[in-house]
């Protein structure tokens, strides 16, 4: 038997996982379902099944597989940015003022949302904490309210998810869920606000 029948052997027998997390890693960028199964010469079910697996076995790992819709690429797990950047010379990066978080956090949660609503929701012009966020690619525009003006609506971008590894917005702590902790946190005597 030659070389490439018994590569095409492996990536059907138990070794997909390890040629799955080889082709990700040397693409460096996210790749689609479909791509990894033509390459592999499986269907696109047994390639998720395998990807599936494998976000399990890395999820407690350095790097972790992340998916958005039909593309995977392999990531750093948030947990480890400070040391990778002080590794690559990149310094640390202003943190987000607790505005920019407030804000961050409406337009996760109610996007698309104008600039308009925002200010309703925070009670102050948001305009600075708007620019702040688009410069650094937490938001983007995603298109124009139907209303007198057509005011510019904001939701969060892929930049968002990987800052805060999550692979879709549905991975967001539940509202009632926060609620609740914040409720419980404020009942608390020993703490002070």
């Amino acid at each position: 038997m030659d070389r490439v029948n018994q590569q095409q052997e492996s990536a059907c027998g138990h070794d997909v996982q390890l040629l799955l997390e080889a082709m990700l890693f040397a693409a460096g960028r996210p790749v689609a379902v479909s791509e990894l199964a033509s390459v592999l010469d499986i269907s696109q079910s047994e390639v998720t099944s395998h990807l599936l697996s494998l976000r399990e076995v890395l999820r407690n790992r350095g790097i972790r597989l992340q998916n958005n819709g039909y593309e995977w690429r392999l990531v750093a797990a948030p947990e480890a940015s400070t040391v990778i950047q002080r590794l690559l010379g990149l310094g640390m990066p202003p943190k987000l003022s607790s505005a920019a978080m407030e804000a961050l956090a409406i337009i996760a949660y109610k996007q698309p949302i104008t600039k308009g609503q925002i200010d309703l929701i925070r009670g102050v012009d948001s305009s600075g904490v708007i620019n702040s966020l688009l410069t650094r690619g937490l938001i983007e525009e995603v298109g124009r309210a139907e209303t007198p003006g057509r005011p510019i609506l904001y939701g969060t971008t892929e930049m968002f998810l990987e800052l805060f590894g999550l692979e879709s917005l549905d991975q967001l702590p539940k509202l009632e869920d926060a609620r609740h902790s914040i409720d419980k946190l404020v009942s608390r005597e020993d703490v002070v606000l």
